[in-house]
């Protein structure tokens, strides 16, 4: 499994990201996700701009083509993003707790 973020769509608010599956398993993914900040050389999750936003509690199969494209927008969650190295980390539903990541710079 993979996960890249299409570079024609990173902005300070958001990112279409696709994730790559051809896993035997059918595993399926939900809307959370977090930021992470790479700062001296160390991942640090940020802080919520809203301690009450929530997720859409759903699960998104991976398609016939292996691939599953999500659009997210993290302004609510995060606000604009600084300069800087970023990570969006994402969960799989798999019965393990796995999780993806996509590196990112925002300029």
């Amino acid at each position: 499994m993979t996960c890249h973020g299409r570079k024609d769509t990173i902005t300070k608010t958001g990112a279409t990201i696709i994730i790559s599956d051809i896993s035997e398993q059918e595993n399926t993914y939900g809307e959370w996700f977090r930021i992470d900040k790479k700062t001296n050389e160390f991942w640090e999750e940020l802080n919520p701009i809203d301690d009450n936003y929530v997720f859409k509690d759903i699960a998104y199969k991976i398609g016939e083509n292996h691939q599953l494209e999500m659009n997210t927008d993290w302004s609510k969650l995060y606000g604009k993003l600084d300069p800087g190295e970023y990570r969006l980390v994402k969960e799989i539903y798999d019965n393990r707790h796995t999780y993806l990541a996509v590196e990112f710079t925002i300029e």
